[in-house]
């Protein structure tokens, strides 16, 4: 079922067992106005962080605006959107 989910490049264990798809509203923080394509781009598939979490790397949206807020301030080299 997880391959089914989520694709067989996945690594072992990601996501863990129990992982819900997300649903209802999700947040991204981008680097334009109106976002581009690459703005959604996960940490995987731009190939960065590659000593991080496996699993991490693969996540592309937070759950709500405070998450997104937070994430910002500590990263703002992420975006300003």
């Amino acid at each position: 079922m997880n391959e089914e989910r989520f694709g067989t490049d996945w690594p072992t264990g990601c996501p863990p067992a129990g992982a819900r798809p997300p649903s209802g509203k999700v947040f991204r923080i981008v680097t334009s106005d109106p976002p581009t394509a690459s703005d959604f781009l996960t940490a995987y598939e731009a190939g960065k962080f590659k000593k991080a979490c496996p699993c991490r790397r693969r996540v592309s949206v937070l759950g709500d605006i405070a998450d997104a807020i937070h994430q910002r301030e500590l990263f703002p080299w992420q975006g300003e959107y």
